[in-house]
């Protein structure tokens, strides 16, 4: 599959503690950093959606915060995930969610099918605001898992369906495991995510060794037999996006990189523009 390098856009995710309405300012910072060369191949911005990421917050802080972020998402084209939380992400109207394989465990539910009626059976989402040509392609049915590899008792993505909509995005993490990356495209989940790619401090060193580390190959992989967008997330600089993007990341995942950037958030996403720019595959 060819994908250029216009192709990949930025998904950046919240530091884990926010205050408003100071973060407000500097997200929409963030975005100004990434209008420049976005603009001439149809987007908005280079940044395709914003993760809310507050694990530890109260939720009522975590409904304010979306509250205020969720106009400034959309004034620029960018969808607007929550973490962890479908029924806080129905209850703010955010554009979807993502859960990692522990949150997933949470929402059991029959195999797909099962008791679902025509209101609950799942619609093509925005796909994170990308271009018209890779949605179509995106869009159409992932190849489907051999019987024995599916999960055989539960659904969770179903589960999590029902409670943000059936027009929601829905994200999962999958590490380095190919594996569970079809699961959650069998069960019907939206994108996946796989990471860490490079040290990162966003997860502890015991659970990167538990959920391991892939290469960019993982991406190259199911850029080849997959049509599910795919994140690569993870330690993810200016400096070192290149080889993701190069491998066939639809996204590319920032958090420390563009809020703790000496010069600013705008000033990040610039980099970040033009390192994507930069890629010749």
């Amino acid at each position: 599959m060819d994908i250029s390098p216009r192709h990949c856009r930025l998904y950046l995710i919240s530091p884990p503690l926010i205050e408003l309405p100071e973060f407000a300012e500097a997200l929409k910072n963030a975005f100004s950093g990434g209008a420049i060369s976005a603009q001439a191949e149809g987007h908005k911005n280079i940044i395709g959606a914003f993760q809310l990421r507050l694990k530890h917050a109260a939720d009522a802080e975590i409904l304010k915060a979306a509250e205020t972020l969720l106009p400034i998402c959309h004034e620029h084209g960018a969808a607007l995930i929550l973490n962890d939380r479908p029924d806080l992400a129905a209850k703010c109207g955010a554009d979807g969610v993502h859960l990692g394989q522990e949150d997933l465990s949470n929402f059991p539910s029959p195999l797909m099918g099962e008791g679902q009626g025509e209101g609950d059976k799942k619609k093509n989402p925005p796909l994170l605001g990308l271009p018209k040509d890779l949605q179509e392609r995106k869009s159409k049915a992932n190849r489907p898992l051999p019987q024995g590899e599916r999960r055989k008792e539960k659904n969770p993505i179903a589960a999590i369906r029902k409670i943000i909509g059936a027009d929601k995005i829905i994200g999962v993490s999958c590490h380095d495991s190919k594996h569970l990356a079809m699961v959650a495209g069998e069960e019907g989940a939206d994108y996946v995510a796989f990471g860490a790619f490079y040290p990162t401090r966003s997860k502890s060193p015991e659970k990167l060794a538990m959920y391991g580390t892939p290469s960019p190959d993982i991406l190259e992989w199911w850029q080849e037999f997959m049509v599910l967008p795919c994140v690569g997330i993870g330690g993810i600089t200016p400096a070192n996006c290149a080889p993701l993007v190069k491998a066939g990341a639809d996204f590319i995942a920032a958090i420390t990189a563009v809020w703790e950037h000496p010069d600013g958030a705008g000033k990040a996403v610039r980099e970040f523009n033009e390192g994507i720019a930069n890629v010749h595959i």
